[in-house]
């Protein structure tokens, strides 16, 4: 795995984050009312909602997992009492590295990129970098039969190995006719980021 770990050093980990593509910015003001929130999040498709202050600095940042995890007031709540307070940013002059350390150590999956104190210039995400890592792989090889382009033979042993490697975790089932509230709080309480839905016979459905 030598060379693999070298070849995403050497032509992606060591990169900066303003090389990726960030997702657009998406911003409220600590006083939005939270249903407008989840509006937001849903018809402009972000993966985080950033909350400004009045300067437009940064102080809070909103996701799906803080609807998940905070007890909320649908009708009076603000975007200030659901967002998580003084976030973790980087610089676009930061390295991939580090924005992977950064998530990896905070258990979380979306970074504000920021310039000149703690404007918010873009958001990266885990799925980001993924689509950065696959767009490097696929360089190297073509369609799903792995085939070799060069002579990266532990790139391709990584690349065409089976998903056993990442150590997925134990699904959470719900069945169809589970309510909503039953599914978020089986996410809630194994803080996990999806349930799997089967029917009586426990194929996959949804």
């Amino acid at each position: 795995m030598g060379s693999f770990q070298g070849l995403l050093s050497q032509q992606f980990v060591s990169q900066k984050v303003g090389r990726i593509a960030a997702e657009p910015v998406c911003a409220v003001r600590p006083e939005h009312p939270t249903l407008e929130v989840v509006e937001l999040l849903a018809e402009e498709s972000c993966g985080a909602v950033i909350v400004n202050s009045e300067n437009d600095e940064i102080v809070g940042i909103i996701t799906e997992r803080d609807f998940l995890l905070r007890k909320i007031d649908w009708e009076q709540g603000t975007a200030e009492e659901i967002m998580t307070a003084a976030p973790s940013v980087i610089r676009k002059s930061g390295s991939i590295a580090k924005a992977l350390h950064m998530m990896s150590v905070g258990g979380f999956r979306h970074l504000p990129v920021v310039h000149r104190k703690r404007y918010v210039e873009g958001v990266i995400s885990v799925k980001n970098i993924v689509q950065a890592i696959y767009d490097i792989l696929l360089k190297l090889h073509v369609g799903e039969q792995c085939e070799l382009i060069g002579s990266h033979r532990s790139i391709q042993r990584y690349f065409c190995s089976t998903v056993e490697i990442f150590q997925p975790e134990v699904p959470i089932f719900v069945r169809p006719e589970s309510s909503v509230h039953d599914a978020l709080q089986k996410l809630k309480k194994s803080r996990s980021g999806a349930v799997t839905v089967v029917d009586e016979k426990e194929v996959l459905v949804g």
